[in-house]
């Protein structure tokens, strides 16, 4: 079945979207757009947490307490789990 939130670029809006690209692409989006493309194509959460994980430690973002890094991992979180209301 699929959902609306097949696909990431429907989840992230405008303003977060040039949020990400500054805060955690470091004004690069071609790096977002790498990422975002990456993600799109694995197939489930724990796939891409793991994903997210690498890019963020990459990156020297802590994935749980960098507020615009929680954002993203949310917004992937519901290409998985459509349904999960936060």
């Amino acid at each position: 079945m699929l959902y609306e939130f097949d696909d990431l670029n429907k989840l992230i809006d405008d303003m977060s979207r040039e949020r990400f690209i500054k805060k955690i692409f470091g004004g690069s989006t071609d790096e977002y757009l790498r990422f975002i493309t990456s993600i799109q194509h694995i197939e489930n959460w724990k796939e891409a947490y793991q994903f997210m994980d690498l890019e963020f430690s990459r990156r020297n973002i802590n994935i749980n307490n960098h507020r615009d890094a929680v954002c993203l991992t949310d917004i992937v979180f519901k290409k998985y789990f459509p349904l999960y209301q936060f």
